[in-house]
């Protein structure tokens, strides 16, 4: 699923979250993936949009053999304006540059049913490779001035990595990501965790933190359980 950047708030968000492998129906030149996610916490870019209580998230990808797709991603959030759902439409250009090297660009349309004045545009662009036994992402989402953003710009800038532990059933990965502009001011951003699959379900526990002082943004233990189809 072509998903970076984004709900991570950082590094490959989709797996991040639910690091089992994506299940693919394949039509023709089209393939259509999803996932079915329970966090203990939303959090987006280090700030619970879920009041520090569990989400229920989901996915659906539709790509095409020739790199683009479309993607529609969906969480329940508290309150957010006097909306209780968040759905996110993404849609994008990926592009092999050969050696496991990816680029990834789109433009997500962040929208939440009922609220008022909250739903905004983000540009989006992700570069990843292989490293070692896993892989290492640095990406740029970029919120351009909009009357819900305040007539704000705002960038977000991150890097992360992944790690096959041995021949073990468990990967190692971590994110430290820098937001700057309307919706953050200088903030820093950061989560180590491990994840593994268990006859096909997806299981993560981390660590996540910032340097922010408000209670959303509190340092938190992650766990996520999730699966594919």
């Amino acid at each position: 699923m072509k998903y970076f950047g984004l709900v991570m708030s950082g590094f490959m968000t989709a797996a991040y979250l639910c690091p089992q492998a994506v299940h693919a129906a394949e039509i023709g030149d089209l393939s259509v993936s999803g996932e079915l996610t329970l966090v203990n916490d939303y959090r987006f870019r280090g700030v619970s949009l879920s009041d520090k209580d569990p989400a229920l998230q989901a996915a659906l990808s539709l790509e095409h053999g020739s790199g683009f797709y479309v993607s529609a991603w969906g969480s329940t959030v508290d309150d957010i304006a006097g909306a209780d759902v968040e759905i996110d439409i993404i849609t994008g250009y990926s592009h092999d540059l050969g050696e496991g090297r990816t680029v990834d660009v789109g433009l997500i349309w962040y929208t939440y049913p009922g609220g008022n004045d909250v739903n905004y545009w983000e540009a989006f662009s992700t570069y990843a490779m292989p490293l070692g036994q896993g892989a290492a992402s640095v990406g740029v989402n970029y919120v351009w001035s909009q009357e819900n953003s305040g007539n704000r710009d705002n960038i977000y800038v991150w890097m992360g990595a992944e790690h096959l532990l041995g021949s073990s059933p468990f990967t190692l990965d971590g994110y430290v990501a820098f937001e700057d502009g309307a919706f953050a001011h200088d903030k820093l951003e950061w989560t180590v965790g491990i994840s593994t699959e268990w006859q096909g379900i997806g299981l993560r526990l981390g660590y996540l933190d910032t340097d922010q002082n408000f209670r959303e943004a509190d340092a938190t233990v992650m766990f996520s359980v999730g699966v594919a189809f």
